[in-house]
């Protein structure tokens, strides 16, 4: 797990202060990487090579999210 404190103003202007965990599972990892063809590595050298960052950017975020959570007890 890795957590990351950010600094940030809220939308109605207060300044706030939280903590985020991000964690994928070895079982996660691997149901995305048996799910792109080639794997993971293959399908952004892919995109990379057919030149379509709008693809790259919603796998980063797919990857983000399914990574972001709370710290249980």
């Amino acid at each position: 797990m890795f957590g990351r404190t950010f600094s940030y103003t809220d939308y109605n202007g207060n300044p706030r202060k939280d903590t985020w965990y991000f964690n994928l599972t070895k079982a996660e990892l691997m149901k995305m990487e048996l799910g792109a063809w080639g794997g993971l590595d293959a399908l952004l050298k892919r995109l990379i090579r057919e030149e379509k960052p709008e693809k790259i950017v919603d796998m980063f975020e797919k990857i983000i999210l399914g990574a972001v959570g709370e710290k249980s007890p």
